[in-house]
């Protein structure tokens, strides 16, 4: 994953120019090198416009250069964002070396993060509930070709914020803990608005007795929620609680989340819901895969109220078991007869090409070509290949189900060589 991140530092160099001059006169660009102008003081010399440290002052929308695959251990967490700052990692490792969140935006600010590492933060034992890495707090919140990895208290945290995730990976992040973790591992997505495409979720775990989600926890406790993802894959994540995969909990203030094109499998919960467990929300799941996850009841998908919506060409569960509770499937869906989910993709987490890793489709599934060229929701998976292909040879190319879609595997007239 890290080689796809710093394969990447040339468009991040080239991007960071182009901001440049199009915010003109009023942003400035502050070169950080580590040792004399520090991230952290960088970030505050950006959103106080004030030179500090060895980092020249900030002005208007700051761009922070960071060096190309430089290791900045810090000392302690960034100072809060409440302006607007693009970090351009370049490649590099923001290590939180255990001594806090890393990144915290507050109102006002917007923060993005390019081509970046970050890890080992950690939530306080007070603020265990927030994420370790970056929490977005009436903020705004993007992140690019980035990777999120080994954090305490979750990896990232939007609260009544906006936001967007693309080409990254969320990956070996745990709660804070055990029950008085309340949120999750991975991402949490609380009374916000958040895309996210072309990405990965896995490995995440929750000790969390209250909420659950080990990759995904979605909640509405201040206002209304929505939750759009696209060609993304989340998988090998666990939780005590519901929803291995994704949870979702409502306080009344309403919830939609989308799933297009996701591949959820091998996804635990030592309750309902292994893949997905919503409580109240509105869901639709469009040309997806949820398959191969465990939990003792709804093990793919568990719903306790609110409305899921399917229908769509996806496959749900294997061995002619919908794995479903609280979901009725649609004539266009597909519950497979492959005695397991290794009939249908390719359970180890792959480089299958593009900036994230995925699953690729296994000889013979299902999931391929399974949707009408003329129903594809998607004009390209998630490694970027262009959708539809004609994976199973038959003189048609028509769309995969899942955030991958399959080559076809006559390479030979593919690369157009005889």
């Amino acid at each position: 994953m890290r080689k796809k991140i710093l394969n990447m530092k040339k468009t991040a160099l080239v991007s960071a120019l182009l901001l440049e001059l199009t915010a003109g006169a009023h942003a400035a660009t502050i070169n950080v090198d580590g040792t004399t102008c520090t991230l952290n003081d960088a970030i505050t010399a950006a959103d106080t416009d004030t030179a500090t440290g060895g980092c020249s002052a900030g002005s208007g929308a700051d761009v922070l250069e960071l060096p190309i695959d430089g290791n900045l251990i810090l000392a302690a967490p960034t100072g809060t964002i409440n302006t607007e700052v693009t970090i351009n990692g370049n490649g590099s490792v923001i290590d939180g070396n255990d001594t806090g969140r890393i990144f915290t935006v507050q109102a006002g600010g917007n923060l993005t993060i390019n081509d970046s590492i970050v890890t080992n933060g950690v939530s306080s034992t007070v603020d265990r509930n927030f994420a370790g890495g970056v929490r977005s707090y009436d903020g705004q919140l993007h992140i690019n070709r980035s990777t999120f990895s080994e954090h305490l208290g979750g990896a990232i945290n939007f609260t009544r914020s906006t936001g967007s995730i693309t080409d990254s990976v969320i990956e070996n992040n745990d709660s804070y803990g055990a029950a008085a973790a309340y949120y999750n591992g991975g991402l949490t997505v609380s009374s916000s608005t958040v895309t996210v495409s072309n990405s990965t979720i896995s490995g995440n775990n929750t000790m969390s007795g209250t909420a659950g989600g080990g990759g995904i926890y979605v909640g509405n406790y201040d206002s209304a929620v929505s939750l759009n993802m696209t060609n993304s894959t989340i998988s090998g994540n666990t939780s005590v609680n519901r929803g291995g995969g994704i949870s979702h909990t409502d306080y009344g203030n309403g919830s939609t989340i989308s799933l297009t094109n996701v591949t959820i499998i091998d996804n635990t919960s030592n309750v309902a819901g292994g893949g997905i467990a919503n409580d109240a929300s509105t869901i639709t799941i469009s040309q997806s895969i949820v398959s191969g996850n465990t939990g003792t009841a709804g093990s793919e998908v568990y719903s306790s109220g609110g409305t899921v919506t399917v229908d769509d060409f996806n496959l749900f569960g294997f061995n002619n078991n919908a794995g479903v509770v609280g979901v009725t499937i649609g004539a266009s869906d597909i519950v497979p007869t492959e005695a397991n989910v290794t009939g249908i993709v390719d359970t180890t987490l792959s480089d299958n090409g593009g900036a994230t890793p995925t699953h690729a489709l296994v000889t013979g599934s299902p999931a391929i070509d399974a949707v009408p060229a003329a129903s594809c929701a998607s004009v390209t998976d998630q490694t970027a290949k262009n959708r539809p292909i004609d994976g199973n040879v038959d003189g048609t190319a028509d769309c995969d189900i899942g955030a991958f879609e399959n080559p076809n595997p006559d390479i030979i007239f593919e690369d157009g060589f005889e």
